[in-house]
């Protein structure tokens, strides 16, 4: 068995896309992503989260795209990654 630091350890990041009608777990989900470091959200339902702590917000970068063409040209720049 092999021990290592958490600092050595390769970062690793997740995309996913959460959509569904309230009360199934989006804003837990996305408070326990902002839990575990640098999260970004891209809000295109609403004005912001509501349900976050500010420790938790601390963590997270919000996009609000105004129009489709806002988010289809975020979703292409965020798929070369």
């Amino acid at each position: 068995m092999k021990v290592k630091r958490e600092a050595d350890l390769e970062k690793t990041y997740v995309k996913f896309l959460v959509y569904g009608r309230s009360g199934v777990g989006k804003t837990k989900l996305l408070s326990t992503a902002c839990k575990l470091g640098p999260t970004l959200y891209i809000d295109i339902d609403s004005n912001g989260v509501i349900g976050l702590t500010a420790a938790e917000k601390e963590n997270m970068y919000l996009i609000l795209p105004e129009t489709a063409e806002e988010f289809q040209n975020i979703f292409n720049k965020l798929a070369k990654y």
